[in-house]
Formats: structure tokens, C-alpha cells, sequence
């Protein structure tokens, strides 16, 4: 199944395993509001469920909060499909907004997430 716009998504894991940005083993849930390109990629932009916190981005132990995730394909011949793995990026300014191209503030967290779509519990009874 393919990721796609207004899917609920998880992304978790990470190079050593769960990654402290993403809060728990669990990972990080959200929606994807849409797709940016630039650079030759595709990215998956995605809007947490709450504003997440992080203290361990590379940039001299400095926290910072974040609620939108922006995730690439970590491997060229890789399609956006459940499953896959993915670079991640956060940033505390939605990255679709025209407004803020300018000024979004991304930093870069991990290079082996892996993306996930969520499957709601049917309400069928």
C-alpha cells in the first residue's frame, strides 16, 4: 500500500534502534499533509498528533520542539510504500506554508526510520 495525503502514519525506530526524538519505541503518529520536492527527492510532510520535544539533534545538545516531520526515501530505488525506510528531518514551522519556505527552521535526526501506515480499528460491528 502507498503512502498518501490525509493517511494517519508512524515513524519509528532509527539506526540503533528507537530514537529519543521520537519519544518511545512506539514512534511518532501523525498525518500527512502532502508531498515537497526539491533537490531531486520527494518528501513525505508529516503533522504530529502533539508538539514533541527533543534534545538530542546533533546541534550542540540544544532542545527544541517540533510538530511536523519531513521524511525522504533513505534508498533511490525505494517507492513512498509502508514499510520503508526514510531520513528524517523535524521543524517546529509547517514546511508546506509558502509563507514560511523562508524561514523554516529543519533540523536534520535520523537516517533509518522506518515509515509506517496506521491502521484505524474498523467501527463495523
Amino acid at each position: 500500500m502507498q503512502i498518501r495525503t490525509g493517511q494517519r502514519v508512524r515513524v519509528f525506530g532509527g539506526y540503533y534502534g528507537a530514537h529519543p526524538c521520537f519519544g518511545s519505541e512506539a514512534g511518532i503518529e501523525g498525518v500527512v499533509t502532502g508531498f515537497e520536492s526539491g533537490d531531486g527527492k520527494i518528501r513525505v510532510v508529516i503533522l504530529c498528533d502533539r508538539w514533541m520535544t527533543c534534545s538530542s539533534t546533533g546541534n550542540k545538545g540544544e532542545t527544541v520542539q517540533f510538530k511536523w516531520l519531513i521524511c525522504s526515501l533513505r534508498y533511490s530505488h525505494s517507492e513512498w510504500d509502508d514499510g520503508e525506510t526514510v531520513h528524517v528531518e523535524i521543524s517546529d514551522v509547517d514546511p508546506l506554508a509558502r509563507v514560511m519556505q523562508h524561514t523554516t527552521k529543519r533540523r536534520w535526526i535520523e537516517s533509518h526510520a522506518t515509515i509506517s501506515i496506521v491502521v484505524e480499528p474498523s467501527s463495523d460491528t
